[in-house]
């Protein structure tokens, strides 16, 4: 669990670690998706599912029609 993903760079570091401990990562949860390109790619690469709460388009396309 974390707050939110962009890159998912510091992500790969944990997920490696705690792989190399013996764990089974397959899925993880952050509060905010900031990914431009969505979650396909990095969720191919890594192998693991990653479940979030809003995205940051949704966030942004909600502050602009509460104007």
């Amino acid at each position: 669990m974390d707050d939110l993903i962009s890159s998912g760079f510091s992500k790969v570091f944990a997920i490696q670690a705690l792989r190399e401990e013996g764990a089974e990562v397959q899925e993880m949860f952050v509060f905010i998706d900031r990914t431009p390109d969505g979650l396909a790619a990095f969720e191919a690469e890594q192998q693991i599912k990653v479940h979030y709460l809003v995205s940051a388009k949704e966030i942004l396309a909600r502050a602009s029609k509460s104007d």
